[in-house]
């Protein structure tokens, strides 16, 4: 269920308090359902939006939606070399979605306009993480969802502990 706002102009924070549309799942709740697509469509049509950032937000929703499901909350690293190890990552997915301390954890997404602009946020209850060291380095052997984000973002933010990463799109 979404959580909608009447419209404002306030900047968002690191709580959501001032957001327009808010949505809160667990991770196992999020993990089997296509959230940033339901996400984007809401948002498109709360704020009227057309053109091409609408799949621009959407992949980067997507892609900030599973660093928090996967990386945040389940704390899962990204170390895999070969499909062997591919395989025991899933598995390995799949079983801390069935224990209570991973899947129980919230993934909270939320959305404002202010003007021209979107403003974006997906937050997660991990131990937060170093933007920096994933935007800057093309030579990690995986992850490129944060590098994407990057270069489709107009601009990308870390707050609240470093557990929040807030995306901006001019539209």
């Amino acid at each position: 269920m979404f959580i909608e706002k009447e419209l404002h102009n306030s900047a968002p924070n690191k709580n959501f308090s001032s957001c327009d549309l808010l949505l809160s799942l667990t991770t196992a709740s999020c993990y089997n359902s296509n959230v940033a697509h339901l996400f984007t469509d809401y948002v498109n049509k709360r704020f009227e939006l057309r053109g091409k950032k609408n799949e621009e937000m959407a992949t980067c929703l997507h892609e900030a939606i599973m660093n928090a499901m996967l990386h945040g909350n389940l704390k899962m690293a990204s170390d895999f070399r070969t499909l062997k190890g591919l395989y025991k990552y899933q598995a390995e997915i799949e079983h801390r979605l069935t224990v209570d301390t991973y899947k129980l954890r919230c993934v909270t997404i939320g959305a404002w306009k202010q003007g021209s602009q979107i403003q974006l946020a997906v937050s997660d209850e991990g131990n937060g993480f170093n933007l920096n060291k994933y935007i800057a380095n093309d030579e990690l052997p995986n992850g490129r969802g944060l590098p994407l984000i990057h270069s489709l973002a107009d601009k990308v933010w870390l707050e609240n502990d470093r557990r929040t990463l807030f995306m901006q799109f001019e539209c």
